[in-house]
């Protein structure tokens, strides 16, 4: 059985890893990683880190040393080996969550468990993008898995103190949530258990001790490499600065108890359902139910204090409310309840085929669809069907599965045809045609209008790209230049003047973007 739950996880990771061969990298944080990553290994930086010469403190910089490794190992900025920094930390969570919950559930339930964690929309996009995230959650995980364990004294003698390594590995990679999500969880935790006077047990001085050490080793090198001013930025503005007030991602309080129902798809209805019937019912609830409760309530009233917010960020409680909502679920019978859960998901992963068939015989889609991407839905809808079929039997856990699978299916199939969508997602292709057309001679320099994110072209043009943000320096610039210029479709729609001083240069429309070539001179115009 134990062989059969690993095979079931390498058929989930295999499934869903092609999507890193295919697609291009985001502009809002993968692309901007890779030309922090450039810079630092061009100026010799490894602890303070620059984006076009502006001070980066947004991040430590474990992550960066990980994009850095893999440049070195495999000479280029390879999105599949970089992506396994992201999916195979997802994977170990599976594993430790199903070891943790191993005296509760049985194998059965551990991997049911585990695939609707890692098709839950927030985990399993967590797991397909470049970001420090899912790491950080790893090392969450791993250090309020080692404190249950000091608490019920399962662990080892010397857990206490890996505790708190894992927590430093935490703050390390993502910054102060790493610190704050297991420290205050385990807090409220003991404090309900009326065992708060206790702490040090669980947490001993040294420990801290050696948090603390290792925090000022990497503050200490951080000051002497990038000075005063990096380091406040660091510890003070991307602390207190996002926490309160926020100057970037300022979202309300409740912004989570609302945005997160779209977070859990497909699984939220199951998710709200067996968390309000397990509080209900909690006086039958064993502890490691309580402790997994708590995590996920302190972590989502803890992110709804801080005045910084995004989905993303509330990644670490994921993995609690999955294995939460399977432990309810074991203990509750309540069948009523169990068939909308299933129904409405199935229900959709059934309709996407037709849908999207209809769509295509309809010319209403913006692409093409490929044999292999209509093979891969059908799938998906039989996935559905199969989940709808059991519901019928009571088999509510079979239908779970098939909901799981759709999931899988669909991530695959996407995986098949991002060809055609990659000038959606990034902007490589973008990048190619400016090459393409500077190739020839016909212009000399890269420009973009009022887009910030086309600075971090740089990664594939090898030469910066300025942003110009007002139409007089952008008037000046076309009476002294012959460029290559990158105008969002927004901004040419939304700006009539905009339009009109470029309505007479050779344009190319790629994706959500479009590309001028603006030469004062007759030149060769590129299909």
């Amino acid at each position: 059985m134990k062989n059969r739950k690993i095979l079931v996880f390498i058929i989930m990771a295999l499934l869903v890893y092609p999507l890193f061969f295919f697609r291009d990298l985001t502009p809002d944080n993968e692309l901007k990683y890779i030309s922090i990553v450039t810079e630092a290994l061009d100026k010799g930086n490894i602890f303070a880190f620059y984006n076009h010469g502006i001070p980066y403190a947004d991040k430590p910089p474990l992550y960066f040393w990980i994009i850095m490794m893999v440049k070195n190992i495999m000479g280029s900025y390879s999105v599949p080996a970089i992506g396994i920094f992201s999916l195979l930390p997802a994977l170990l969570i599976l594993i430790v969550m199903s070891r943790w919950s191993s005296s509760v559930l049985d194998e059965g339930d551990q991997t049911l468990a585990s695939g609707m964690l890692f098709t839950t929309a927030i985990f399993l996009g967590g797991g397909l993008v470049l970001r420090m995230d899912m790491l950080m959650t790893l090392f969450i995980v791993l250090a309020l898995f080692s404190f249950y364990r000091c608490y019920t004294e399962t662990g080892k003698s010397w857990e206490p103190y890996l505790v708190w390594v894992w927590i430093f590995l935490a703050l390390f990679t993502k910054g102060p949530l790493g610190i704050l999500i297991p420290l205050v969880s385990i807090i409220v935790f003991l404090t309900a258990e009326k065992k708060l006077s206790k702490i040090r047990q669980y947490l001993p001085l040294r420990g801290l001790i050696i948090l603390v050490s290792l925090t000022v080793i990497w503050l200490s090198l951080v000051y002497f490499e990038g000075g005063k001013g990096y380091l406040y930025n660091l510890t003070v503005k991307q602390t207190v600065g996002r926490g309160v007030n926020s100057f970037k991602h300022k979202r309300p309080f409740y912004y989570y108890f609302t945005g997160s129902l779209a977070s859990f798809l497909p699984w939220s209805l199951f998710y709200v359902t067996t968390f309000i019937l397990g509080i209900k019912n909690r006086s039958n609830a064993g502890l490691l139910e309580k402790f997994f409760r708590t995590v996920v309530i302190s972590t989502f009233i803890l992110l709804s204090f801080i005045s910084s917010k995004l989905e993303i960020y509330l990644l670490p409680a994921y993995p609690f409310v999955a294995f939460l909502s399977v432990l309810q679920f074991r203990r509750l019978s309540k069948e009523k309840y169990w068939k909308w859960c299933a129904a409405l998901p199935g229900l959709l992963l059934f309709l996407i085929f037709p849908g999207i068939f209809a769509a295509a015989f309809l010319n209403k889609l913006p692409f093409e669809i490929t044999f292999l991407f209509y093979s891969g839905l059908l799938f998906v809808s039989l996935a559905g069907i199969y989940s709808l079929l059991h519901i019928e039997k009571g088999n509510f856990k079979k239908s779970f599965w098939g909901i799981i699978f759709g999931m899988l299916f669909l991530i695959f199939s996407i995986s098949m045809n991002l060809e055609d969508l990659n000038s959606e997602i990034g902007l490589k292709a973008l990048a190619e045609k400016g090459q393409e057309i500077k190739s020839k001679k016909i212009a000399s320099s890269f420009y973009a209008f009022n887009f910030e994110k086309s600075e971090n072209m740089d990664v594939y043009l090898h030469e910066p790209v300025i942003n110009i943000n007002d139409l007089d320096s952008l008037h000046k610039v076309i009476r002294e230049k012959n460029i290559i210029l990158f105008v969002r479709t927004k901004d040419i729609k939304r700006n009539q003047e905009l339009k009109n001083t470029l309505s007479n240069f050779n344009k190319f429309k790629i994706g959500s973007n479009y590309l001028y070539q603006v030469s004062s001179e007759e030149s060769e115009v590129i299909p």
